[in-house]
């Protein structure tokens, strides 16, 4: 009960739920700002949708009801082509679908599960500058209620794309322009992997280790040594595991920056 987001951050009530504000549980979040609660209706798309939009940020919360699954189109109001767009069906027993650009130009991840990203174009058809596609099946489209989160890559604040793991100690790394504050990243070319969370408000040093599962709802896992460096300009592996840095395997990722910085271009 008396849960809420307020101006400066988000409370829970007495609530006894595990995931939520169970006793002595230790919890972690991730917020990214949006427009302050203030929501616009968008006519980009084949319907009309309502964004709430930070463009500063590269970010924007849609919300659309579909009448069926027709393939369409839904306005994203970012005036720029995202890189990432989460989608999930709010009334309707579903996985969440990812569509992000380093996989692929069509097609999903499965945020929920462990499947290698899938080209179809019954998820995800593509993305624009005012618009982001939707297939035919019910997960992303249909006569149901729908929110997405959509991303736009900003140079110095967040960086989303793909590298190829060496399955070596002296591990791959990642330039992404800025020292991450917060690293999400999946084998997208082989099932069976897990989605990985690095963030350092867990780990406030370069060396990583502490790892959080999206896709399960396992606890908190600490690795017998530490994975990844976060260091001033990207992130680098230090270990030859599969999940992370297998030899010849795809990953695509995001990174959001711990000092955010605008240069005097204006970038």
């Amino acid at each position: 009960t008396n849960n809420g987001i307020n101006t400066d951050g988000f409370q829970f009530g007495s609530s006894q739920f595990f995931t939520m504000n169970y006793t002595s549980n230790t919890y972690v979040g991730w917020q990214w700002k949006a427009n302050g609660g203030t929501t616009s209706t968008n006519t980009d798309g084949d319907i009309n949708s309502t964004v709430q939009v930070n463009s500063d940020a590269g970010f924007s919360i849609v919300t659309d009801s579909p009448s069926n699954n027709t393939a369409r189109s839904i306005g994203h109001g970012l005036g720029v082509a995202p890189q990432v767009v989460i989608r999930r069906a709010r009334t309707r027993v579903e996985n969440w679908r990812v569509f992000h650009s380093a996989a692929g130009s069509t097609g999903a991840l499965t945020l929920d599960g462990t499947v290698a990203y899938n080209s179809t174009t019954t998820l995800f058809t593509g993305v624009t500058s005012t618009t982001f596609g939707v297939g035919t099946d019910f997960s992303v489209n249909g006569n149901y209620s729908y929110v997405s989160y959509c991303f736009a890559e900003k140079q110095g604040y967040s960086k989303f794309g793909k590298y190829v793991g060496n399955g070596n100690a002296d591990g791959t790394f990642v330039y992404t322009g800025f020292k991450p504050a917060f690293v999400l990243f999946k084998n997208s070319s082989n099932a069976g992997e897990n989605w990985i969370v690095y963030d350092n408000k867990r780990d406030p040093h370069n060396e990583a280790t502490l790892e959080l599962f999206p896709n399960a709802a396992d606890a908190e896992y600490t690795a017998s040594a530490f994975d990844i460096d976060m260091l001033s300009n990207g992130f680098k592996h230090r270990g030859s595991n599969t999940g992370s840095n297998g030899s010849g395997r795809t990953y695509i990722y995001m990174a959001f920056a711990e000092n955010p910085f605008v240069t005097s271009t204006g970038i």
